[in-house]
């Protein structure tokens, strides 16, 4: 990096606001999309849960994540098509169940005339749709493993009942081959070596 690089990115985070937050009904403190609405909230996404990801602010290893998880059980627009990350949003959350649900209702979607399943078609975007199938590799990787620094979190989100045969990349050019059958993990090669230390279930 050069210095004029980190100036302008130290520059930058300056200006970020804080992430803003609200309290619920309960009391609680719950994360938001912006500090005030005018005049009413209208996006049918769920941008407040993008400092879960894709900036990965929160996590299942971080302080304070049932701001989060709050905030993703009271999504006003909840999907599971096209772009909506709702499948990512919980297996960051740790939330097994409610990834797989998202998981099934992607891989079980089927497009008259296209040979595999997974796409949808209009109105989202075009035919074939191929964000749902994107989002749908991205929480599978989520559910299977998550990286924080030189952790990596092993099936964090993945349900007990589903076997699975896997090779997944880490950070730090970390390759993790691996077979969960029967509620336990009958194979781990971690690829280099080294990195498994750093691996936690």
């Amino acid at each position: 990096l050069t210095p004029e690089d980190k100036q302008n990115w130290t520059t930058m985070l300056s200006t970020i606001p804080d992430l803003p937050k609200k309290k619920d009904s309960l009391g609680n403190v719950v994360v938001d999309n912006a500090a005030f609405y005018n005049p009413q909230r209208t996006n049918y996404e769920a941008p407040d849960l993008y400092c879960l990801f894709p900036f990965r602010i929160y996590g299942i290893h971080k302080p304070n994540i049932k701001e989060v998880e709050r905030a993703y059980f009271n999504m006003p627009n909840p999907g599971r098509v096209c772009w909506y990350q709702t499948g990512i949003f919980a297996a960051r959350l740790g939330l097994a169940t409610e990834a797989a649900k998202d998981i099934k209702a992607r891989s079980g979607a089927y497009l008259k005339g296209f040979r595999f399943k997974g796409y949808r078609d209009r109105p989202h975007d075009w035919k074939s749709d191929y964000d749902g199938v994107g989002n749908m590799m991205n929480t599978l990787q989520e559910m299977l493993v998550q990286c924080d620094g030189d952790k990596i979190y092993m099936l964090p989100a993945w349900p007990k009942d589903w076997d699975v045969n896997f090779k997944v990349y880490a950070f730090k050019n970390t390759v993790i081959e691996g077979t969960y059958k029967n509620g336990k993990m009958e194979l781990l090669k971690v690829t280099p070596e080294s990195r498994r230390k750093d691996i936690i279930f």
